[in-house]
C-alpha cells in the first residue's frame, strides 16, 4: 500500500518535471522569436545591439539546454528501466545458480554507469539552462535600463 503511494507520488513528481521542462524550453524559444523580431542587431561592440545579441545568445544557449536535459531525462528513465529488468533477470539467474550471474552483474555495471552519466549530464544541462535563463533576463532588464539613458 505504501510502495504503491509512493510510486504514485514518485510519477505524478516525474510528470510535473518534464512538464516544467517543457513550458521553460517553450518560454526560452519565445523569447527567441521575440528578441529575433523586436531588437535591433548591429555591428560588434560595446553597445546596445551588442548587448542585445548577448541576450539572444543567452536564451539560445537556454533553448538548447533545455533540450538536452528533456534528452537526458528521458534516457535516464530509459537506463533505469533496463538495469530493473537486468536486476530481476540476475535474481533469476542467482536463484537458479545459473553460470551466467557473473555476466549479468557486468551487464548490470555498464548500464548502472550509463544511468548515473545521464542523470548527471541532465543535473548539468538543468543548472545551465537556468543560469542562462536567468542571466539572460538579468541582462535584458540591465540593458533595457543603460539603453534608456
Amino acid at each position: 500500500m505504501a510502495e504503491d503511494r509512493s510510486f504514485e507520488l514518485f510519477r505524478s513528481y516525474s510528470a510535473m518535471e518534464v512538464g516544467l521542462d517543457r513550458l521553460l524550453l517553450g518560454i526560452s524559444l519565445a523569447i527567441c522569436g521575440y528578441l529575433g523580431q523586436t531588437v535591433e542587431f548591429g555591428r560588434i561592440g560595446f553597445d546596445v545591439p551588442t548587448g542585445n545579441l548577448l541576450v539572444m545568445l543567452l536564451f539560445v544557449l537556454s533553448a538548447a539546454f533545455g533540450v538536452r536535459r528533456l534528452e537526458r531525462t528521458r534516457d535516464t528513465a530509459k537506463f533505469n528501466h533496463g538495469q530493473i529488468e537486468i536486476e530481476r533477470f540476475l535474481a533469476k539467474a542467482q536463484q537458479a545458480s545459473s553460470s551466467q550471474a557473473s555476466e549479468i552483474e557486468r551487464g548490470l555495471d555498464i548500464v548502472s554507469g550509463r544511468l548515473k552519466k545521464a542523470m548527471d549530464e541532465a543535473h548539468s544541462a538543468y543548472n545551465a539552462r537556468n543560469w542562462c535563463m536567468f542571466m539572460g533576463l538579468l541582462f535584458y532588464v540591465a540593458l533595457k535600463v543603460v539603453a534608456a539613458y
